[in-house]
C-alpha cells in the first residue's frame, strides 16, 4: 500500500473530500494553519489508479475560479 499525499488549498477541501470517498478512498488529513493548505494522505495500491479522481476534482475546482489545473499526464509509480 502506498501513500500520496495531495496538497490543496482550504477551500478545495470539501470537493477533494467528496471525489476521495466516492472513489473509496481512505485518507488522512492534517492543515497547515500559516500557509491555508490541507495535506490529504491518500491510501491507494497504484498511483496512477487514484490520478482520475485527483484530476477531476482539480477540474471541478478549475472551474469554480474559472482557471485551467494542469495535471501531469505521464506520472508513473
Amino acid at each position: 500500500m502506498k501513500t500520496a499525499a495531495i496538497i490543496v488549498d482550504d477551500w478545495k477541501v470539501s470537493i477533494f473530500r467528496r471525489y476521495l470517498e466516492a472513489g473509496g478512498y481512505t485518507y488522512t488529513e492534517s492543515s497547515d494553519e500559516v500557509l491555508k493548505v490541507v495535506i490529504l494522505r491518500v491510501q491507494t495500491e497504484d498511483v496512477t489508479v487514484l490520478l482520475p479522481t485527483v484530476e477531476a476534482a482539480a477540474s471541478e475546482c478549475a472551474k469554480l475560479r474559472d482557471v485551467e489545473v494542469p495535471i501531469r499526464k505521464n506520472y508513473q509509480s
